[in-house]
């Protein structure tokens, strides 16, 4: 905008000469070195004659000189100060020929030298935007220039300062990594990392640690022989992991106690089979003689109907439907695989097998038809971690066998009162 220098020279004119060379080209012609707004104004104000001073100067020596000049101006832009910079180092000026030609102190212009080296696509797009040279020197920080090109293009955003934040603090980081990682990766080859779960679980406990935001690092430690170690990486946090003895020790007792437990599970399992083998012996055996002991029979069976009704809100409430399959196990009687089945009842089969009435009755009596029906490996042996336990049903069915002339072994007594041997090793 030259309307106030033109209004000036309309009034006062030309106050100050012009600066000119002669033209390599013409003879008869000359190019103005300083002053070309004043030729500009005062052609606009009708001069037609100019005051000029002829002087003698190289081309570098004009290009520094109009743009020192310039440089001085109050209305160049950033970007426009930042070039200018950048052409007077072309020229071959240093920074501290540019500050003395310019009047600029040496630190502002390097600080624009230093702006300059961005990338200028995305560096004039960021000026055009409003960027200051606080925000511009920011992302001089930045030494990855893909880095710089990212951040600039988000200018104007409101994700440019996070940008940055984020972009120098990836840097850092990066940096950091680079003078740890390849220390201590050769001081512990094969390093395994793990997450966090495996932090917090007692097994490792913590050597030492980096972070990338400490500059007092302490040195990568030498590994002890005969120790295993791990790490912890989360990229700004680096923990060097020992495997702590004491959780060492408390897996191999952890390794020993399952091994034992296995033994104890299944040798609770086998206890209860065999008691179970032995009521079972007794019920396939189980005869009636006398319609007396039938009628005896029948008055038992149907007391425990009775009392397991009280019990369990009618019979069959709490343990289901009798089972089928537990009857004849408890009579040894197998599944037929011929297709006979198919052609005839239960109650047909065992009549061909010769199965007594009351021997069925029994053994459906002890399989859910009246008492809770108890697996052949269940029983005051608990399976889960080989403790004493007690078993309501299986109470029923040694007080309805006892009721029968059943008399229990002192194996079968020392299970149900947990007098065993078993139990008592299990409670050391």
């Amino acid at each position: 905008d030259l309307t106030e220098l033109t209004e000036s020279i309309r009034a006062s004119g030309i106050m100050q000469n012009l600066t000119v060379v002669k033209s390599p080209e013409d003879s008869g012609k000359y190019w103005v070195v300083i002053g070309n707004r004043r030729l500009e104004a005062g052609l606009m104000a009708g001069l037609e004659v100019f005051p000029c001073a002829v002087v003698e100067m190289d081309e570098k020596t004009q290009m520094a000189t109009m743009m020192a000049e310039n440089m001085q101006r109050q209305d160049l832009t950033v970007y426009e100060q930042i070039q200018g910079i950048g052409y007077m180092q072309q020229l071959g000026m240093t920074l501290p020929e540019i500050a003395e030609g310019t009047g600029m102190s040496e630190g502002t212009i390097r600080k624009r030298a230093t702006i300059g080296k961005l990338p200028k696509k995305q560096l004039a797009l960021a000026c055009d935007k409003g960027a200051t040279l606080l925000d511009l020197l920011e992302v001089t920080k930045l030494e990855s220039k893909k880095a710089q090109e990212e951040v600039l293009s988000t200018f104007g955003t409101n994700n440019f300062q996070y940008s940055i934040n984020q972009a120098i603090r990836q840097e850092r980081i990066k940096k950091w990594r680079s003078v740890i990682m390849p220390e201590l990766e050769a001081a512990y080859p094969k390093l395994k990392t793990i997450d966090g779960s495996d932090r917090w679980n007692g097994r490792w406990t913590e050597v030492c640690r980096w972070s990338y935001d400490n500059d007092d690092a302490m040195p990568v430690p030498a590994p002890e022989s005969g120790e295993k170690y791990s790490i912890g990486d989360n990229e700004y946090l680096i923990i060097l992991y020992k495997e702590s003895k004491d959780w060492v020790q408390r897996k191999a007792d952890e390794k020993d106690f399952n091994a034992w437990m296995k033994e104890r599970k299944a040798a609770a399992k086998a206890l209860n089979q065999e008691a179970y083998e032995l009521r079972c012996s007794f019920v396939r055996k189980f005869a009636l003689k006398t319609q007396k002991e039938i009628m005896a029979f029948h008055d038992l069976l149907l007391g425990e109907v009775e009392l397991w009704k009280s019990f369990t809100k009618g019979v069959g409430y709490y343990h289901g439907a009798w089972d089928c399959s537990g009857i004849r196990q408890m009579l040894a009687i197998p599944y037929e695989t011929d297709g006979r089945e198919a052609e005839e009842t239960f109650a047909h089969e065992l009549e061909r097998r010769g199965v007594r009435k009351e021997t069925f009755t029994l053994a459906w009596a002890l399989c859910g038809g009246i008492a809770g029906y108890v697996r052949p490996d269940d029983g005051y042996c608990n399976d889960y971690n080989g403790n004493y336990k007690t078993c309501e049903e299986l109470d029923g069915h040694y007080r309805i066998l006892k009721a029968l002339g059943y008399e229990m072994s002192d194996f079968e007594k020392s299970l149900q009162d947990g007098s065993h041997a078993f139990f008592k090793e299990a409670r050391k």
